[in-house]
């Protein structure tokens, strides 16, 4: 796997390599902060109209399920999208390497 870095500047004038998350990273840590905030609120506005224990994390549960699949599409269409990139690059990768191999394999 590649390591994405960029320049940075710093105080001093010199530059400093720092890693950059991956789109496939931040699209998967703000749609699953999404579902985890929907699911947190959901409980307690169930929590406030009285329900408690076990029915009250299962219905939490069905309910932020379904309206996630309606208000959060857009970030699980970037996700989708981010996923697929990534396994486009992968799969590119290991067709490059897989032509390496074979004029290595001719030359030999």
């Amino acid at each position: 796997m590649t390591d994405r870095r960029t320049l940075a500047g710093t105080d001093d004038g010199s530059s400093v390599d720092t890693p950059q998350p991956s789109s496939l990273g931040r699209a998967l840590l703000f749609y699953s902060a999404q579902r985890l905030l929907l699911f947190l609120t959901t409980a307690v506005v169930l929590a406030a109209v009285g329900l408690r224990g076990l029915p009250l994390l299962g219905t939490a549960i069905l309910i932020s399920a379904v309206v996630s699949l309606f208000l959060l599409r857009g970030q699980r269409d970037t996700l989708t999208r981010a996923v697929a990139a990534r396994d486009e690059a992968r799969r590119s990768e290991r067709q490059r390497l897989r032509s390496r191999l074979d004029e290595d394999d001719a030359e030999a």
